[in-house]
């Protein structure tokens, strides 16, 4: 659920502007709503998971998240209705970001390091479902359905799993804290996790893959829409590949991790992802849009075996504080999106203003640079990671509030 309601509005960014009647990178403001405070966010939820438990925090944040997707089908046209539609997508934002990351740091709890990216990988298997979902989703409601009704829909799903993790935060042991070690308080344990030598690798390099990842494949959806006439639902189900390169990922991932190192993984999802944003800044001089389709796949299988390599690192961090770690993660992860989609926004009115004596569409000058810069934050992974050893993350300490 999580997933989708922060991918389903990607291809309604033409049809919300048209609704009120704003510029398309005004529109894009309500993914960056959602976007930033989702990573500012986890700054508090890790801590708070570690101290009073993951589960129990998850379904407290989650009961408001489902209140505020379905308030978002109820906002009005006009200015004042984006307005309104921004500041929900906002408080959504706040609440969704506690369930991924306090999920990726449970798997860092109950599952053993040798099997963890691969359990990662099957884990994010449901997190491409929802992203593989929400693109034909938003095209049915964007077309024929009114795009605020997929708001009541997405929330009426999430009072269903609000349920059920209530129920599971209810048999949730509490943290064990030992008497005589007093809490560590936040900052010292966020501190305790940035003094590991390997997050001056994993949190520049999630940064600047949330950065160049969603600064072009938001914006895929209305160059299909501008440039081949697409409805909203066929240019849904076009990025959707984006979602099923994903899961092909997640079918396929422990079998790969056999084969091949962290740094070949690394090395692999950077070319796939350039791979895939070159074969779309390349449409227009094809002049077709079938090749959207391999192109997603390779950014979505891209994307995992990139992200998944990242996340394992960040699990490692700080073994006591991993709810800490990961939230940081993800706190960097997600203000390089929020900050990506106003950066390929503002390249593409640009270039889209000012490129066209050179024939340089604004859309298609997005997608290159976003597929080099992926590629040169991959290369830079890959040549990091044989340093990076178990044991060094292993040994920075954790708070002593969480077991």
């Amino acid at each position: 659920m999580v997933a989708s309601d922060a991918r389903v509005i990607d291809p309604l960014l033409k049809t919300v502007a048209a609704d009120f009647d704003v510029p398309l990178m005004r529109a894009s403001l309500a993914v960056s709503a959602y976007a930033l405070p989702y990573g500012l966010c986890q700054l508090i939820y890790g801590p708070l998971g570690d101290r009073i438990g993951k589960v129990r925090v998850m379904a407290l944040a989650f009961s408001l998240f489902a209140i505020g997707t379905v308030a978002c089908a109820f906002v009005p046209s006009g200015g004042a209705g984006l307005n309104l539609l921004v500041a929900l997508r906002f408080i959504t934002g706040v609440f969704a970001a506690a369930v991924i990351p306090l999920s990726i740091a449970y798997i860092g709890d109950k599952v053993a390091p040798e099997k963890r990216q691969a359990t990662l990988g099957q884990f994010m298997s449901s997190l491409m479902m929802g992203t593989v979902f929400s693109g034909p989703m938003g095209g049915v409601f964007g077309d024929y359905l009114g795009w605020r009704n997929i708001f009541l829909l997405l929330g009426a799903i999430s009072g269903l799993v609000m349920v059920a993790l209530i129920r599971a935060a209810g048999n949730e042991p509490r943290p064990v804290k030992d008497p005589s070690k007093p809490a560590t308080p936040v900052l010292k344990s966020y501190a305790m996790v940035l003094s590991n030598p390997n997050a001056l690798v994993v949190y520049p390099a999630i940064f600047f893959e949330g950065l160049f990842l969603f600064g072009g494949f938001v914006y895929v959806s209305s160059a299909l829409q501008d440039n081949f006439g697409m409805k909203i639902l066929q240019a849904g189900i076009m990025i959707s590949f984006y979602g099923i390169g994903g899961l092909i990922y997640s079918f396929t991932a422990k079998r790969i991790l056999k084969q091949l190192k962290q740094w070949h993984m690394a090395l692999l999802g950077g070319s796939l992802l350039m791979s895939g944003f070159l074969i779309a800044a390349s449409l227009p001089s094809v002049g077709a849009w079938w090749p959207i389709i391999p192109a997603a796949l390779l950014i979505g299988f891209g994307f995992n075996s990139l992200h998944s390599t990242l996340q394992t690192k960040a699990t490692e961090l700080a073994v006591k504080a991993r709810g800490t770690a990961v939230s940081l993660f993800a706190f960097f992860f997600f203000l390089g999106q929020s900050l990506g989609v106003q950066g390929g926004g503002a390249l593409g009115a640009f270039f889209g203003t000012h490129g066209q004596e050179k024939n340089i569409p604004g859309y298609w000058m997005i997608f290159l640079v976003s597929g080099v810069g992926l590629f040169l934050t991959a290369l830079w992974v890959a040549s990091r990671l044989p340093k990076m050893t178990m044991e060094q993350s292993a040994a920075v300490p954790g708070p002593g509030a969480a077991k």
